[in-house]
């Protein structure tokens, strides 16, 4: 069951993440990881990837299918819904639940740091782990304590020399719960497999309606960071091979606005 720990709840006020080992070494969980990960081999075996946008940058989203429902069943069943109200001070019914995931491909680029989606509205974010997640295959780096305040680019870059940055290490079941406004960046991937992970985001809605699950049956992998358009593939070409360019390109839109 999670647990109701304060200075647990200080870590994630104060650093915007912490991270959980209830489901850790649980067996129905593993049995669903072994599941999700053998679909996701076929997916990938039967599917042509190269064309998606993000794939020659090495970072890609999966849609889990059925997966990311299930676990979250698996997680709701140990006392999560309580656990959430403790870290966030919010109900959980207040929030629409999506499923995500993101795939590391091997020899993949550094990120630039970047947070998920609009300062609002709120979303709150759990990393599962369906591997081990180590230093060598494109963990998620974080930059503690940067969800306090909104701020350009620009501004965030600045700030942030003065700020811890942390490589999100998991073991297969371990849960990383995040605040969306926490600045961060996916790592390169120095292995020759690939690194999967599955996402549950909570998206705090704007009227009091019954929760709300978006969901597919079947796995998908679809682009990230960037499009299919020519002009999306000439983005992504600057930023694998003339990454400069793409850093002041940032730099110019963050001091634009």
């Amino acid at each position: 069951m999670f647990k109701f720990d304060n200075n647990e709840k200080k870590n994630f006020l104060e650093r915007g993440f912490v991270i959980d080992k209830t489901i850790y070494k649980l067996s129905s969980f593993e049995l669903l990881s072994k599941k999700f990960k053998i679909e996701l081999k076929e997916y990938l075996m039967k599917n042509n990837i190269s064309n998606l946008g993000g794939f020659n940058a090495g970072n890609l989203n999966i849609n889990p299918g059925i997966y990311g429902k299930e676990i979250f069943k698996i997680i709701r069943d140990h006392n999560f819904d309580e656990y959430f109200k403790f870290l966030t001070d919010e109900e959980i019914a207040d929030f629409e639940v999506s499923f995500g995931g993101n795939l590391n491909l091997p020899k993949s680029r550094k990120q630039f740091y970047h947070t998920d989606g609009n300062w609002s509205p709120r979303m709150i974010i759990l990393n599962i782990a369906t591997s081990q997640i180590n230093s060598l295959n494109g963990p998620l780096e974080l930059v503690e304590s940067s969800h306090k305040k909104k701020e350009t680019y620009l501004s965030f870059l600045i700030n942030s020399f003065f700020k811890k940055k942390t490589k999100i290490l998991l073991n297969e079941g371990e849960i990383l719960i995040r605040e969306h406004k926490l600045w961060h960046r996916g790592t390169t991937n120095y292995t020759n497999n690939f690194r999967e992970m599955i996402g549950i985001m909570f998206i705090k809605k704007s009227d009091k309606k019954k929760m709300n699950y978006k969901e597919d049956n079947g796995i998908v992998i679809f682009s990230n960071m960037f499009g299919i358009t020519l002009r999306e593939k000439i983005k992504e070409f600057i930023f694998v091979y003339l990454k400069f360019v793409f850093f002041f390109y940032k730099i110019f839109l963050s001091i634009k606005s």
